[in-house]
């Protein structure tokens, strides 16, 4: 009985609410005019919850059918001003860049690579490759939270992962021990960008919308220079017939190198051109920003050595204790392989003051009320940033010296609002 009470007095309640819907007409859901933005500052508050959080209005929207509401937890519902518990509106963005910076002085770099003892020369140059672009990802996440606040919070990542520039020797002969073999000389300059941003968002009726935050940016780049020795033989066997005979192999692997990571950490604010409409399904967006931070700067000088010593020896084993009669020996071949390694790194860390501006343009089509794809262009300007390969070609005494960096390209994604 108290079940079917329950069900009777939710029947009642819906005849009531439609009832009360057609008597006060239906309410439509107003289009954007061309031209006009669609995110609107709303005032007011939801009656349904005028203090409810986060938690509960996500609950409200993915509740049960004794909601007011209920439904799937993506339902739209109708908008700021509805009293409908559909929580917090937000909208996602996730976009695959093709960034490009400035090309390294590789000349100058390569200028400071000596040969190795006992060679005089390094041997003709057979590679040479600068910077060119670098695969990432963009993704921002905008929500009104909390709700009727005035603002929207927002989330944003953007990196690069990596700028590669680098350059290879062609391979010289060696004398490795009482074998021949070859060496081969690399160089490697990387450079990666990281970057993590939390934004507010002010929310106003026009197209232009101020946001302010707070961002922290990894940007950091290696130099290293490196041999590789081998060989394409087998070390032989020594003479089985000479006691204590031996043959050796030496190869050795060795690198040098510098390394320079910056973390920027400070503040940023900027303009936002948020969704003006051109035509009904052509949107457009975009932002200019500005930053001042603290640049906490790691430097490191690292050095590697592998050296691998391969040995076989003669062994005798006197089966009788006849050392005068060498016909009852036994004998072998012993083999040994002995590796040495070490690391040696000079650190010298330092701050300076940096920043940033940045801006980007893309187009939006929409494709459902809730899916765009976009594309676009976006350029960033850093300064008071170290790159390695100053580092690296700086005589000594070496002073620490202030950069700038420029990265630009273009990008593609998917937008999706709730």
């Amino acid at each position: 009985m108290a079940h079917w009470a329950a069900s009777a007095c939710r029947f009642v309640a819906a005849v009531m609410t439609v009832g009360t819907c057609l008597s006060q007409g239906e309410v439509r859901a107003q289009e954007p005019d061309v031209g006009a933005p669609t995110l609107l500052a709303m005032p007011g508050e939801s009656t349904a919850y005028p203090n409810g959080t986060f938690g509960e209005q996500l609950s409200a929207a993915s509740g049960p059918a004794d909601y007011p509401v209920g439904g799937p937890g993506y339902r739209p519902g109708a908008g700021r001003r509805d009293d409908w518990l559909v929580g917090p509106h937000w909208r996602v963005t996730v976009d695959g860049v093709v960034l490009s910076r400035g090309e390294a002085d590789l000349a100058a770099i390569l200028a400071e690579v000596e040969p190795i003892a006992p060679a005089v020369a390094l041997p003709p140059l057979e590679f040479y490759n600068n910077f060119d672009h670098a695969a990432g990802a963009r993704v921002l996440l905008t929500s009104e939270y909390p709700q009727f606040a005035g603002y929207e919070l927002q989330v944003g990542y953007l990196g690069a992962e990596k700028w590669t520039a680098n350059a290879y020797w062609e391979e010289e002969p060696i004398t490795a021990g009482d074998i021949a073999g070859m060496q081969r000389r690399q160089l490697v300059y990387d450079s990666r960008f990281h970057s993590g941003e939390i934004n507010f968002q002010k929310m106003t009726p026009g197209y232009l919308k101020p946001f302010a935050g707070v961002r922290y940016i990894a940007f950091g780049e290696s130099v290293s220079d490196i041999n590789k020795q081998y060989t394409n033989v087998i070390l032989p066997d020594p003479d089985i017939t000479v006691p204590g005979d031996s043959l050796s192999s030496i190869l050795a692997q060795q690198s040098n190198g510098v390394e320079v990571d910056n973390n920027l950490i400070g503040f940023q604010s900027g303009l936002r051109l948020d969704m003006w409409r051109p035509t009904r399904r052509l949107h457009l967006t975009g932002f200019v920003s500005a930053g001042v931070y603290c640049n906490f700067i790691d430097r490191d000088r690292v050095s590697s050595s592998t050296v691998t010593v391969t040995t076989k020896e003669t062994v005798v084993d006197d089966d009788n204790n006849t050392p005068l009669d060498p016909n009852d020996d036994t004998r072998s071949i012993d083999t040994t392989t002995n590796s040495l390694t070490t690391n040696v790194a000079t650190s010298a860390d330092g701050t300076r003051i940096a920043f940033t501006t940045e801006a980007s343009l893309a187009a939006t089509w929409r494709l459902s009320n809730t899916t765009a794809l976009r594309g676009g262009y976006q350029a960033q300007f850093l300064g008071g940033v170290e790159l390695a390969e100053n580092l690296w070609t700086a005589p000594p005494p070496i002073t620490a010296e202030s950069d700038e960096l420029f990265l630009h390209g273009w990008f593609a994604g998917i937008e999706y609002r709730r």
